[in-house]
């Protein structure tokens, strides 16, 4: 095993073990999930962390996405983790091994996440981004307008299902 290849072994196991600490220690009974972001990380890297079990991966650019999904090992789960420009939406859907979006800030693009994945026959898992700060440079949903999104996507986007908790 190259010294990289066993750094990555050792940090995933060490990742891994505080949170099952974590978890043992919290009062909740949900089971967490790593999710190893690649963003910026050489594909080779990617890979070796899947060799060592890692099935989760986090990416925040769709191109870097797509490509990485069309190259890497087709069980992998992936985790747009990025702001998605509502034109990219249907991309992001028609992307196989799309696990979940994690930063749906809008009904606007909940909508078009929606109609791609309608076309698709793909029900697809969104979180919901929301703006925890008043920040302008930041995106997100206004926490005052969070319930009113959750019930249009429970009603009328039948495709997406929200993830989380």
């Amino acid at each position: 095993m190259e010294s990289t290849d066993q750094n990555i072994a050792q940090n995933i196991n060490s990742i891994k073990e505080k949170i099952e600490n974590a978890v043992k220690e919290s009062d909740k009974t949900n089971k967490a999930t790593l999710v190893s972001v690649s963003k910026r990380v050489k594909k080779h890297l990617v890979q070796q962390a899947y060799d060592h079990g890692e099935r989760h991966f986090g990416e925040n650019y769709f191109q870097s996405l797509k490509r990485r999904s069309e190259s890497l090992p087709s069980d992998i789960k992936w985790h747009f983790i990025g702001h998605l420009q509502s034109n990219k939406a249907k991309g992001l859907a028609e992307i196989k091994n799309l696990h979940v979006v994690e930063t749906v800030d809008s009904l606007k693009l909940a909508g078009k996440l929606d109609k791609a994945c309608a076309g698709l026959d793909k029900i697809l898992n969104i979180f919901l981004q929301v703006l925890s700060s008043n920040e302008d440079n930041k995106s997100g949903l206004k926490p005052d307008e969070i319930m009113d999104v959750v019930d249009s996507i429970i009603n009328n986007h039948k495709n997406l299902k929200l993830a989380g908790s």
